[in-house]
């Protein structure tokens, strides 16, 4: 595995996926894309389309993508927000599926903060080293430390089973 050979121990320049619907926990971004920010990566906040989201709190959120037009092969990691109407809304939205069990099956690390821990059982996962769940400190901080590990190579045997 050269790729694990050339791990720089950071995340600069790293690409992560925040994927939201209307309902979504706004304050949950926010935290994360400071905490990236912090750390040299980006994150570009996706959509069911390419219209702005509303948050949990009404607030309007300019979305930079659909999850369509930024397939998740695009990013280096994946982030979904809390929110009880957001999650709702991706757990019957095949395309959000898919690219969630796309990064799983691509071993890329994965956080999911709030209501969206009820995804691991619409997408029949488990939690794993790179499958953060939770949305405090200790949780970003283990996503950050399994984005800067590039893959999750432990996943592989259990990433072959998914059909992305």
């Amino acid at each position: 595995l050269s790729q694990a050979n050339l791990l720089s121990g950071d995340i600069k320049t790293r690409k992560v996926a925040i994927l939201a619907a209307n309902g979504v926990d706004g304050a949950a971004i926010a935290a994360l894309k400071k905490a990236l920010a912090a750390e040299g990566a980006h994150a570009k906040l996706l959509g069911p389309t390419s219209a702005p989201v509303t948050t949990a709190d009404g607030k309007s959120l300019a979305v930079d993508a659909s999850m369509e037009g930024l397939p998740s092969v695009a990013f280096d990691a994946v982030f979904v927000p809390g929110g009880a109407k957001s999650i709702q809304a991706l757990s019957g939205d095949g395309v959000a599926l898919h690219y969630l069990l796309e990064a799983y099956k691509h071993l890329k690390a994965i956080a999911l903060a709030g209501e969206a821990k009820q995804l691991l059982q619409v997408l029949k996962l488990e939690a794993d080293a790179g499958l953060i769940v939770g949305g405090d400190a200790k949780a970003l901080k283990a996503f950050i430390a399994a984005i800067a590990q590039h893959r999750v190579w432990e996943r592989e045997p259990r990433a072959k089973a998914v059909p992305a």
